[in-house]
């Protein structure tokens, strides 16, 4: 919880309006559907499933909005990660751990 507090925190900081965070997989799916965010940045290790597992639910979502929202990862350095598997997974981008906020500026700015 204090990782995403902290990234929400750096995220308005740059000037993004961070509207929700959600804490595990499952309330990020109803928020996903309520809010239509412009983008979702999805820890690999949530509490209550993988990233990879959420990342499949977002991309079989029956709401169109959910499906094509752009979702950015967030990984432990030290997990091997695997490129192919996170494009397939609907991945844009990964960061690690802790966000270092000139890494995410820059990942947010290529992403526009």
């Amino acid at each position: 919880m204090r990782s995403a507090d902290s990234l929400k925190f750096t995220l308005q900081e740059l000037g993004y309006s961070a509207t929700f965070t959600a804490y595990s997989a499952r309330r990020a799916l109803i928020a996903a559907a309520e809010f239509s965010p412009a983008m979702i940045i999805v820890d690999l290790e949530l509490p209550d499933m993988t990233g990879y597992q959420l990342a499949r639910k977002f991309r079989s979502h029956l709401r169109r909005h959910v499906r094509q929202t752009p979702l950015l990862a967030i990984a432990e350095p030290c997990m091997r990660l695997d490129a192919e598997r996170m494009r397939v997974a609907g991945f844009i981008g990964c960061l690690t751990k802790p966000v270092v906020q000139l890494e995410l500026r820059s990942m947010l700015r290529r992403l526009r």
